[in-house]
C-alpha cells in the first residue's frame, strides 16, 4: 500500500481508496497513476507514458489527456497531486509516498521502458564476456 495525500494506493490489487471508498478508474488510467508513484515525483514526459501504456499502439496524445482529466476527476479533492509540466508530462507531487508494504513489480502491467540498445543484448554479453 502506498499513501499519497487522503489517498491509498494498493497496486498489488490495483485499487485506489480515499478515506476508505473505493475510487473506481479505468485501467489505462490506473497504469499512468502507477508510473508516476513509480518516478517518485520526477518528471515522466507524455512520449514515456505513451511508449509505457500504450505499448506497440499509435495513439494520439489527446488519450492520454482523456485520461489524465479521469483519474483527477476519480481524484476529486487529491486531483492537484498530478501536475502537468506544459509541453513536457507530468509529476506526482504532494510529498512523499509511503510505502506499508513492499509493492510486487510482477503484477504490473506496464511494460518495462526500452533499453537504448535495442537488439544488442548478445553482442553487449560477446563484449562483457571477453573482458
Amino acid at each position: 500500500m502506498i499513501r499519497i495525500g487522503t489517498l491509498h494506493v494498493f497496486l498489488d490489487r490495483r485499487e485506489i481508496r480515499s478515506n476508505g471508498k473505493l475510487l473506481r478508474i479505468g485501467s489505462r488510467a490506473f497504469e499512468i497513476l502507477e508510473l508516476l508513484i513509480r518516478a517518485n515525483g520526477a518528471l515522466v514526459s507524455k512520449d514515456e507514458i505513451m511508449q509505457r501504456v500504450w505499448p506497440h499502439t499509435i495513439v494520439e496524445e489527446n488519450n492520454l489527456q482523456v485520461h489524465i482529466a479521469a483519474l483527477r476527476k476519480a481524484l476529486a479533492n487529491d486531483r492537484n497531486l498530478i501536475v502537468t509540466v506544459p509541453g513536457r508530462g507530468y509529476r506526482l507531487v504532494g510529498g512523499q509516498t509511503e510505502r506499508a508494504a513492499p509493492v510486487r513489480p510482477a503484477t504490473s502491467r506496464l511494460v518495462q521502458a526500452p533499453t537504448d540498445l535495442i537488439g544488442r543484448e548478445q553482442t553487449v554479453a560477446e563484449v562483457l564476456a571477453a573482458l
